[in-house]
């Protein structure tokens, strides 16, 4: 289901392994680096134990992927909620590349340019989830699109083996609705074809309406799910 690939791109600062539960610091980078993950037959103790340890510094948050039912049903009885639903999207890259954006409308660059910046900032990708990306040790490059001579949209693309996995797809909301993400995806996978990668995944929650439109029309397929598990400390 493509976590290797999520994890490679989008790494948190450091991980530690808990009786088989990874936890993740993720430096106040979002809820994908900071939370932990668990087989589904992880034992009521452990999982005790590493909600405790967690509630010392934050709100124990768990990434639940697609299957683990009793994982998801022990949280369920701990008080527990369900937030943030997420689809992850494949396809092979040529058929997202084309023949790639039309020109100067969208460009890859690495390190970020300040207008990069001003759009993720704008978004809400600060800081903290922009060093999310200097992390990233494979072949990267963050996403520019152009609307006429103003920037509209920005992305980042990393590559994990044959994988090429975008994050942080923002546009500008005076911009939607005229291609920006379709350009900046189109670059994306131009660029990552150029560098050996045969296929292109995204991921977005399942209520971004405009989202899921944009991927499903550039032939990318939902081949996987996830959701998170929060309980506030009191």
């Amino acid at each position: 289901m493509l976590f290797d690939v999520i994890e490679a791109t989008w790494p948190p600062f450091a991980t530690e392994n808990c009786d088989g539960v990874t936890l993740r610091d993720g430096q106040g980078g979002g809820k994908r680096v900071s939370a932990a993950t668990a087989p589904d037959n992880t034992s009521e103790a452990i999982l005790d134990l590493v909600i405790e340890r967690m509630g010392v510094s934050m709100d124990p948050l768990f990434q639940i992927a697609d299957g683990q039912k009793r994982l998801d049903r022990l949280l369920a009885d701990r008080g527990f909620d369900v937030i943030d639903p997420v689809s992850i999207y494949l396809a092979n890259i040529q058929r997202v590349a084309e023949d790639g954006p039309p020109p100067v409308s969208a460009f890859s660059t690495w390190p970020p340019l300040a207008m990069q910046t001003e759009v993720w900032e704008a978004a809400g990708v600060n800081a903290s989830r922009r060093a999310v990306m200097a992390r990233v040790q494979g072949p990267k490059r963050a996403l520019l699109a152009r609307t006429g001579n103003a920037p509209s949209g920005a992305a980042f693309v990393a590559i994990h083996e044959d994988t090429a996995m975008v994050h942080a797809l923002e546009i500008s909301a005076e911009y939607r609705r005229n291609s920006a993400g379709r350009n900046l995806m189109r670059c994306a996978a131009q660029w990552a074809a150029s560098e050996g990668a045969t296929q292109i995944a995204t991921l977005t929650l399942k209520d971004n309406v405009p989202a899921n439109a944009l991927f499903t029309s550039l032939g990318m397929r939902p081949v996987g799910q996830y959701h998170y598990r929060l309980k506030h400390r009191e």
